[in-house]
């Protein structure tokens, strides 16, 4: 059984919440408006995005098909889809209209609202499963194994406050 081609992997989702508290043993990331997805890539190959119910979403996402050229290694990424709107932050109506029923065609939606996949973790990297590893010790393999650019990004993280 392998976890990359059997696609077993599922997204880490939000858990109980509790009281904003500072501690310099935690680092902080921002929730985003958008939708929970995890990428299967390999390099020169493919790009499968994932839902968190399983459903497959590259379909509606042509601008994000060649992400897996920023990989070096197969690896799983555990992110959000987000658009961005004109404020520069993340639009979830706008998102919503792209997998939901007012759908435009392909071509408008990334002409006027391009997604974008922010990655919180990596789950498997160079043919392991890593999520065994401390979380601090996969976003540095994930910082390592991503290259950046307008369509894949890295979370960003606030540490201790």
């Amino acid at each position: 059984m392998n976890p990359f081609e059997d696609r077993l992997f599922r997204p880490m989702l939000i858990g109980l919440e509790a009281p904003p508290f500072d501690n310099p043993d935690y680092f902080y990331e921002l929730k985003l408006d958008g939708d929970r997805c995890l990428a299967y890539l390999s390099p020169k190959k493919e790009t499968a995005l994932i839902s968190k119910r399983g459903k497959e979403l590259q379909g509606l996402f042509p601008e994000l098909k060649e992400i897996h050229k920023q990989v070096k290694q197969r690896c799983v990424l555990d992110g959000e889809l987000i658009i961005t709107g004109a404020d520069n932050k993340p639009d979830f109506e706008a998102l919503r209209q792209r997998t939901g029923f007012g759908r435009t065609s392909a071509a408008a939606a990334i002409r006027n609202a391009p997604a974008t996949l922010v990655v919180f973790d990596i789950l498997y990297h160079a043919q392991k499963q890593v999520t065994g590893l401390p979380l601090i010790q996969r976003r540095e393999i994930l910082l390592n194994a991503v290259k950046e650019d307008q369509r894949l990004s890295v979370s960003r993280v606030v540490t201790g406050q």
